[in-house]
């Protein structure tokens, strides 16, 4: 299967709100803390679970799978971690990605939680998050 991950990264650098603010971490090259808006993407490497035919046959890597990630937005402010949830929100939820050989369904939304500060640094930085599913 493409690289799930990747395919967001470019769904993401469609919309000019989100275009270069997924990091793959919330660390700068010398360990200290990103103090800007940006998106984090916790995405596994493989499925969550494959719908298998189980009783009829063993498990392939070929077969469809749940793909379960979450979107984190962390800002200086909660009014920018809900502007970059909110339009991550627009950019994914019924969108379906292009995957060569799979038949992927719509992207769908699956929970959300609620901005909040992280108060144990200073000044705070505050985060939210929302989880997806697709089936491919």
């Amino acid at each position: 299967m493409a690289d799930l991950a990747a395919l967001i990264r470019a769904r993401f650098d469609e919309s000019p709100l989100l275009a270069d603010k997924l990091r793959d971490t919330a660390l700068d090259e010398h360990g200290q803390l990103y103090r800007d808006n940006y998106l984090l993407l916790f995405l596994p490497a493989n499925p969550s679970t494959l719908t298998d035919e189980r009783c009829a046959r063993e498990q392939q890597a070929t077969d469809p799978g749940i793909w379960e990630w979450t979107v984190r937005a962390v800002a200086v402010d909660t009014d920018g971690a809900r502007l970059l949830l909110r339009e991550a929100f627009t950019m994914l939820v019924g969108w379906k990605p292009d995957i060569p050989g799979r038949e992927p369904t719509k992207v769908r939304h699956t929970g959300s939680e609620p901005v909040l500060a992280d108060r144990s640094i200073r000044p705070a930085l505050y985060y939210g998050e929302d989880d997806y599913t697709l089936r491919s």
